[in-house]
C-alpha cells in the first residue's frame, strides 16, 4: 500500500467515525444540543431551562411530525397520561405541502425536571421528526 493511499484509508476511517457520531447527536432534540458538540447531560439541559421559565408554569413544547390523524390521537393520549390532570393544550399548523404538522404544545409542569421529562417522552412518540 503506498502512502498515499494509506493516508487515504485513514482520513475515510476518521469521516466514517465522524458520521456515526453526528448520527448519535442527531438522535437527541435539535433544541437540546448545540451543534458542533456532544449532547448535553441531563443536569445541563435541567439548569439551561430553569435559567430560561419559570416554574411552576406553562412550558411550551413544538413537536414536528408527519401528518395523520393516528399521530394526533396518539399525541393527546400521550399527553393525558403524562399530565394526569394537570391542564394542556395543542395547537397545530400544516407544512405548505401537508407533509407534515407543527403541534404547538402547551404543558403546565411544577418543575424544569418534570418539563425535561415531557420533552423527552415525546421524543420518543413514533412518527416524530423532530422537537424543541
Amino acid at each position: 500500500m503506498t502512502e498515499s493511499s494509506a493516508n487515504a484509508a485513514e482520513q475515510g476511517a476518521a469521516n466514517g467515525s465522524a458520521d456515526r457520531q453526528a448520527g448519535d447527536a442527531a438522535a437527541q432534540p435539535l433544541g437540546d444540543r448545540i451543534l458542533g458538540t456532544e449532547p448535553l447531560d441531563r443536569e445541563t439541559r435541567i439548569a439551561l431551562l430553569e435559567d430560561a421559565h419559570e416554574f411552576p408554569g406553562p412550558f411550551t413544547i413544538v413537536v414536528i411530525a408527519h401528518a395523520g390523524e393516528e399521530f394526533e390521537a396518539l399525541l393527546r393520549v400521550t399527553l393525558v397520561e403524562l399530565q394526569s390532570g394537570d391542564p394542556f393544550s395543542i395547537s397545530e399548523r400544516a407544512s405548505r405541502k401537508g407533509t407534515y404538522i407543527s403541534y404547538r404544545v402547551e404543558v403546565h409542569v411544577g418543575d424544569a425536571p418534570a418539563a425535561l421529562d415531557r420533552k423527552d417522552s415525546l421524543s420518543g412518540l413514533p412518527g416524530v421528526v423532530t422537537l424543541f
